[in-house]
């Protein structure tokens, strides 16, 4: 399988790309490219004789448009893509959201050394802020201070320049230290429910909080045009070893806030705004499995296609509980995966558990959860015992030997970090379920 850029475990990358669906493709790039300093790395059209990406972003039939790929220079994450539908007909609309509606991909954070100098330039060019650069203490301990401005974009996306003063830019992001801003570091969402939301980044996407705190200061609650008294509780959660390209969760705690309408209220031309979170998988089929199997509804199953920048790759997309569309993508398509037969997917319904054999992995434990299937080593990583052997409950085998309890959907030993049974890939073809193997595996023995 191909490693993801931020190491092969947990498996997932950062965001690799956000995109914003755009009504002026020209502005948008003098925004993006011209005054944040991101690079093109593909160009291209979609639509002419069904689209790739037509499924894969729940398109309606006949969708045509165009499309750029930016990155920050020396950045491997935090891509932002460009698109623009001809005509209007796109994936979910933030056109017209109120700054504090829940389910909306509303802010893209970008750092910079210099907020006030680059709030003076862009004021100059005609963009507009909410308000001036704002001051406020973050509580993460020490006398850390932020400083934001934040601009709204046509396309109903605000914009973040940030610093922390104290903190070097490197913290936020991988681009070159010549780059006027970093990458997208964080894509940020209004979540009703912060704990749910966080579980299912964690979960699915292997993703770790960091910096959980709440702020409450007038300065920056007026400045985001919020009830005076709102509490903002926040994180950003990403891969461990990731930098840029986290994901930026924020509840709104206080009154009047807790009128926001649902997200399929605000689904009305001309569908621009923040609309895609792409996340690189090394088994984009898991990852899918994984979502669905934790309150996710499916947009597209795992396909191979061709998507620039990658050429061939495997993809699925899903929309998270909180109404988010998710691409998940693996590249490039992994040709030399031999996946073997194990028996038909009829037999595993939910809450079954049995074991299996598998070239290069010896035995496995096979289980069925939330509809989907999965399938782990058939050693319990505390003595080996046997998890095949255990018991089902939910998403967790129960160890038959000492009552250790492994996530079926994960692997991880629950409640023990860093714990975990290796994650066995699995495709369902033709109504059989198939286990990932390779031919030099079943060479050296390791299906023995």
């Amino acid at each position: 399988m191909v490693a993801s850029r931020h190491g092969r475990w947990p498996g997932v990358g950062a965001i690799r790309a956000v995109t914003v669906s755009t009504a002026d493709l020209a502005t948008a790039r003098g925004l993006y490219e011209g005054f944040l300093g991101l690079r093109p790395l593909a160009e291209w059209t979609f639509g002419d004789s069904g689209s790739d990406v037509s499924a894969l972003w729940g398109l309606r039939p006949g969708s045509r448009g165009r499309a750029v790929w930016l990155e920050a220079p020396g950045a491997s994450a935090g891509a932002v893509r460009l698109v623009e539908f001809q005509p209007a007909s796109g994936v979910t609309a933030t056109d017209g959201a109120r700054p504090y509606d829940h389910g909306l991909v509303k802010n893209l954070d970008f750092f910079t050394d210099d907020v006030e100098g680059a709030y003076a330039r862009f004021r100059a060019a005609g963009h507009d802020f909410l308000a001036p650069p704002v001051t406020y203490p973050v509580g993460w301990g020490g006398s850390v201070l932020a400083t934001e401005a934040h601009m709204k974009t046509p396309d109903g996306v605000k914009l973040s320049l940030a610093r922390l003063a104290g903190a070097p830019r490197k913290a936020f992001g991988e681009a070159a230290p010549s780059a006027p801003f970093t990458e997208v570091a964080a894509a940020t969402q209004i979540v009703a429910d912060y704990e749910r939301a966080v579980a299912f980044y964690r979960d699915v996407f292997d993703c770790v909080p960091a910096a959980d705190t709440v702020i409450g200061d007038p300065g920056l609650v007026a400045a985001l045009h919020l009830p005076p008294g709102t509490r903002l509780r926040l994180c950003f959660i990403g891969p461990p070893r990731a930098v840029g390209g986290k994901v930026g969760l924020v509840a709104y705690e206080g009154e009047g806030v807790r009128d926001a309408r649902a997200l399929a209220e605000q689904c009305r031309p001309p569908h621009r705004g923040a609309v895609i979170l792409t996340f690189e998988a090394d088994d984009a089929d898991h990852v899918h499995a994984r979502a669905l199997a934790h309150g996710a509804r499916e947009v597209a199953a795992p396909r191979d296609l061709t998507m620039p920048p990658w050429g061939s790759i495997r993809a699925s997309s899903v929309r998270s509980p909180d109404g988010i569309l998710h691409e998940i993508v693996q590249a490039p398509v992994d040709a030399a995966a031999d996946y073997r037969p194990l028996f038909p997917r009829e037999e595993v319904t939910d809450g079954t558990l049995r074991g299996a054999r598998a070239s290069g992995w010896g035995r496995l434990a096979v289980a069925g959860f939330g509809g989907q299937v999965f399938a782990v080593e058939d050693r319990c990583p505390h003595l080996g015992g046997p998890l095949s052997k255990g018991t089902l409950g939910g998403r967790l085998i129960t160890c038959p030997w000492h009552g250790w309890r492994v996530d079926v959907t994960t692997g991880r030993v629950d409640g023990e970090d860093g714990l975990a049974a290796r994650v066995c890939p699995l495709r369902i073809r033709d109504g059989v379920v198939c286990a990932a193997g390779s031919k030099e595996d079943e060479a050296a023995g390791g299906g023995q």
